[in-house]
């Protein structure tokens, strides 16, 4: 019970975090990755910014205690759950409101999540390990394809359509793989406590490896959201990032794939949801900048 309640307050408390990050990104100058420097002096001298990134930041801790105490089956679902919470705070403080499309797409996100978390094990997976090379290994291939995706999403910067699509998948994929890193330190946690923890989390390649996938993260969604509307990069940014840290943590950690039919029907059922997101988004983005149209078509009127 404790890792749930401690899930959901991650949860909650990276939504407002997000928000507040929004609110003051429509008052910045333009940023992009391929400056960073200046992107980090833009971001830095914003109050409403830091401010955002510091509830979000005490969020991300939560969700490392929460993976302590509960295994991803339970804790990541829990953490997707903010979706639907981002959506109405966009709405009610960003005036960012979703359309249909937008909202069937977080349907299947919230359906391909459950999907996914009732194939994966139980309590006997909480605190696991896992092979450093290995964890090396994995993090450094999809920080790549998560760049490359980044990198493709700059060139169909004219689809308006698409390019949040995939400027929230690349972010996401970052976000998953930082995920990893804050299960594997959830594992230290669990098997050392607290006294023994910050000597171990130290030693390792998590917090390392951890700081490096957020910054570049960070960097990516934050030119998202500068770029295309929040209610599509951030449901897509976690969609990805939520589906690659079940999979892809599960194999990792040592997780088993499930060997009865049902629960391998399960995956597959989710991974064709998460699939169908990425088609939903760009549909309802088309929708939104009808609707947008029609707004300024009426007012001229």
């Amino acid at each position: 019970m404790i890792g749930l309640l401690l899930a959901l307050a991650a949860a909650l408390t990276y939504a407002v975090g997000l928000t507040v990050e929004q609110r003051a990104l429509r008052r910045l100058p333009r940023i992009g990755l391929r400056r960073f420097a200046r992107m980090v002096r833009v971001l830095a001298s914003s109050p409403g910014w830091v401010a955002g990134f510091a509830i979000a930041l005490v969020g991300l801790g939560l969700q490392i205690i929460a993976l302590a105490y509960a295994p991803l089956s339970v804790a990541q679902p829990v953490f997707f759950t903010a979706q639907a919470l981002l959506l109405l705070l966009f709405g009610r403080f960003l005036g960012d409101t979703p359309t249909r499309g937008q909202w069937a797409a977080i349907a299947c996100m919230v359906a391909s999540l459950a999907a996914i978390s009732a194939s994966v094990g139980g309590d006997g997976d909480i605190g696991r390990l896992a092979a450093t090379p290995l964890v090396v290994a994995v993090t450094i291939g999809s920080a790549l394809l998560g760049l490359a995706a980044a990198a493709a999403a700059h060139v169909a910067t004219r689809f308006s359509a698409a390019v949040g699509v995939i400027y929230g998948a690349a972010a996401g994929l970052l976000y998953g793989v930082a995920g990893m890193q804050a299960k594997g330190m959830s594992g230290l946690l669990a098997q050392y406590h607290l006294r023994g923890v910050v000597p171990a989390v130290l030693t390792s390649p998590y917090p390392y490896l951890l700081a490096a996938t957020c910054v570049l993260g960070l960097g990516l969604f934050q030119t998202a959201m500068q770029r295309s509307r929040a209610s599509v990069v951030a449901p897509v940014s976690n969609c990805v990032g939520n589906v690659y840290l079940v999979i892809v943590g599960s194999v990792v950690f040592g997780e088993r794939l499930p060997a009865d039919p049902w629960p391998l029907a399960l995956r597959v059922l989710g991974f064709v949801l998460a699939v169908g997101v990425l088609f939903l988004m760009p549909k309802g983005e088309q929708q939104a900048a009808e609707r947008r149209r029609e707004t300024v078509t009426d007012r001229a009127a």
